[in-house]
């Protein structure tokens, strides 16, 4: 079986690389096209890989290429039907940064939602279905939905393409359905996640932006963003909008004078947000969640004072305290029980973001009784070396590398990725254990499997642990799938 869905997943990734053309389904029964077969033509057109590569000798701060592809997202828009002038209406609080997006986005989303008003919010990646990147009142929408409107974009997108390759690609196709989703249903506000850098993302095309945020900005996509914090923070900054109010954590010294820069630049102010806001509620959070949040009320104030023109905060404290209780943001910081083994999960992929979990996790297992265990994979090509010297101070008896596969037997179409094929991601992890091992400590077990279920089932019958599984939001994604598989079941979703 194993060997089965190693070959299966690398045909698909050969397949991708030479695809001379994408074939679409007849569009005259485009109304019968189901999530399914949606999700699987969206596996066809993944493309960060690829984009990955090609702009590996140069960075994206000087890339024409880069900028042209912003061309090809507005061209994309106006083909699959939306009415420019509609986008351009709507409001739109855009973040970008190294760390903290997702979290930020998603308290902003509960702070503005609580107060009554109609809200959107476009994150990527997704854990376990790809209708959690787009919400309405902080609800994924339905299958139903989802297929409705991606079949009816991508027949109007193949009614107007120049060429069989005239069609864009995974998250942008992604980003101009939310997009549609956020007009159509008329959004008081559309709170939206940067894929990545800020310049040249896709998301970059949006007008109407009065509110920015910028959470904390460290060493990630340097291959793309360039190896300087300068370059780090330029790409980041490229967000900024004449006129807009720009907020941002403490940052480096580096970072910040070209975040200063920058807003000169775009004539827009820039605004650093102490922690100045306590409330009880927020002290369950480590400190950088904390911060995220204070970045997210920050934001909510500033949008409620450019809707309403008056220079004065309407955030209540009571609605306040239960909008930060109610954000549901899984697979951050998050504590989930199975049988004898206690997973504690975060999708922590930088070194900044590794170093903040290794600390929560070592103050929550303080109380705790069992033996200290590592599930951990780490994707887009970075060095593995920096994220060893902290994972080690942990002291793990037992260290598990593996794929971001949930269960090998039973592959979720949602979550199969080329980008990463799991033949590459599973001679990685034996890299991983090599490199591990050239320094372990001899009480320590150090061990590869090919889906996290294996890995998973070892542990529970090893005896009682505490896991710390983290690397990738992809391998959060994964294990959560077998913990909490009807995660998105439970949340209702929206039936537009």
């Amino acid at each position: 079986m194993l060997m089965y869905f190693l070959t299966r997943n690398l045909s698909r990734f050969r397949r991708f690389l030479h695809i001379n053309h994408l074939k679409l389904p007849n569009m005259t029964q485009i109304e019968t096209e189901t999530y399914e077969k949606a999700i699987q033509f969206l596996n066809e057109v993944q493309s960060n890989r690829n984009n990955l590569l090609t702009t590996s000798t140069q960075t994206i701060a000087s890339s024409q290429t880069s900028s042209h592809k912003l061309d090809l997202v507005k061209k994309y828009l106006i083909r699959s039907g939306m009415n420019i002038n509609d986008f351009n209406k709507l409001p739109v609080i855009h973040v970008s940064g190294t760390k903290g997006k997702g979290s930020t986005c998603a308290f902003c989303e509960s702070i503005l939602r609580h107060n009554g008003y109609k809200t959107g919010f476009f994150s990527s990646p997704h854990l376990i279905e790809v209708r959690e990147r787009i919400r309405i009142n902080g609800q994924p929408i339905s299958k139903e939905i989802f297929s409705q409107y991606f079949w009816n974009i991508l027949k109007n997108l193949n009614s107007h393409k120049e060429s069989e390759q005239d069609l864009p690609f995974y998250f942008q196709l992604l980003f101009i359905m939310a997009m549609h989703i956020f007009v159509k249903e008329n959004v008081d506000v559309a709170i939206i996640e940067v894929g990545i850098g800020g310049e040249y993302d896709p998301t970059n095309i949006v007008k109407n932006v009065p509110v920015v945020g910028i959470t904390s900005l460290g060493f990630d996509h340097t291959s793309v963003l360039g190896k300087t914090i300068e370059s780090i923070a330029w790409n980041k900054a490229g967000i900024m909008k004449k006129n807009s109010k720009v907020f941002t954590v403490s940052q480096p010294k580096d970072a910040y004078d070209i975040l200063q820069k920058r807003s000169i630049e775009k004539e827009c102010t820039l605004n650093v947000v102490d922690n100045y806001c306590h409330l009880k509620c927020m002290q369950k959070y480590p400190l950088s969640i904390q911060t995220n949040i204070n970045l997210a009320i920050k934001m909510a104030e500033e949008w409620l004072i450019s809707r309403s023109k008056q220079n004065n905060s309407f955030l209540d404290a009571d609605v306040l305290r239960e909008s930060i209780e109610n954000c549901i943001w899984p697979g951050r910081y998050d504590i989930q029980q199975k049988g004898n083994t206690t997973f504690f999960i975060d999708g922590a992929h930088t070194v900044e973001s590794i170093e903040i979990c290794v600390k929560w996790y070592l103050n929550e297992i303080k109380k705790r009784e069992g033996k200290k265990a590592l599930i951990f994979n780490l994707t887009g090509g970075r060095s593995c070396e920096k994220f060893f010297t902290i994972l080690k101070k942990c002291e793990f008896q037992q260290i598990i590398f593996v794929p971001n596969v949930a269960d090998t037997s039973n592959v979720n179409a949602d979550n199969i990725n080329l980008v990463s094929p799991v033949g590459e991601q599973l001679s990685l992890c034996n890299t991983y254990k090599e490199k591990w091992l050239s320094s372990a400590p001899e009480d320590e077990q150090v061990c590869v499997f090919p889906c996290v279920k294996e890995a998973m089932d070892f542990l529970h019958h090893k005896g009682q642990y505490n896991v710390l599984v983290t690397g990738s939001l992809h391998l959060v994604g994964a294990i959560l799938s077998l913990l909490n598989p009807d995660l998105n079941e439970n949340c209702p979703h929206v039936k537009l």
